[in-house]
C-alpha cells in the first residue's frame, strides 16, 4: 500500500497499561481486545492499527498495521510487569505517530485513540499531567476521538468499534 493511500484509511491507536497494578485484569483485556479485533476483521473495512503495551517501557506491537495482519493478544503478548509510567509512554507513542499523521489542515481522517489504564501508581516523571491533557485537547481539535478507560474494559472495547 502506498504512503498516499495510508492517509485516507481510518486509524485506531490503542495504548494499554501493562504495569503490575493491572494484575488480575489480563484475561479481560485479552478477551476484550480479541473480540474487538474479530469484529473489525468481520467488517472487512480498511483500518490501520497501532498497539502499544506500556509500563516504564513501551513495547510497540503494531504501528499503523492493516487490521487484517493484526494477531489476537494472548498471555505471551500481554502480561503485567514493571511500574506505571503510563503518561510518559503514551506521550512517546503520540510523538512517534504525530510525525506520520497528516498535519492539521491537511486531509483530515478518522483517528481513534484508546487509552486503557487503571490510573493507579502513575510514576510518570517526564510528562506533566496538565501538559498531557493539553496534548489530548489539541488532538481532539484535529478530529481525533479520544477514549480513556479504566473500568468496564469489555464494555469500552464494545463502544469503540462495534
Amino acid at each position: 500500500m502506498e504512503k498516499e493511500e495510508y492517509k485516507k484509511i481510518p486509524e485506531f491507536v490503542c495504548v494499554i497499561d501493562r504495569s503490575r497494578s493491572m494484575y488480575g485484569k489480563e484475561k479481560e483485556i485479552i478477551e476484550s481486545f480479541n473480540a474487538w479485533l474479530a469484529r473489525q476483521k468481520r467488517n472487512k473495512k480498511e483500518l490501520l492499527v497501532t498497539l502499544a503495551l506500556c509500563n516504564e517501557e513501551c513495547e510497540l506491537l503494531y504501528s499503523r498495521m492493516p487490521v487484517k495482519y493484526v494477531k489476537p493478544l494472548d498471555s505471551f503478548t500481554y502480561f503485567t510487569k514493571g511500574y506505571t509510567a503510563y503518561i510518559d509512554r503514551v506521550e512517546e507513542v503520540l510523538e512517534l505517530l504525530s510525525g506520520l499523521m497528516p498535519s492539521a489542515g491537511e486531509n483530515q481522517k478518522e483517528v481513534s485513540l484508546y487509552l486503557l489504564t487503571d490510573g493507579l501508581d502513575n510514576s510518570s516523571s517526564e510528562e506533566d499531567r496538565e501538559e498531557f491533557e493539553k496534548k489530548l485537547e489539541s488532538l481532539k481539535k484535529r478530529g481525533w476521538k479520544i477514549h480513556m478507560s479504566g473500568h468496564g474494559i469489555q464494555e469500552s472495547f464494545e463502544r469503540i468499534g462495534a
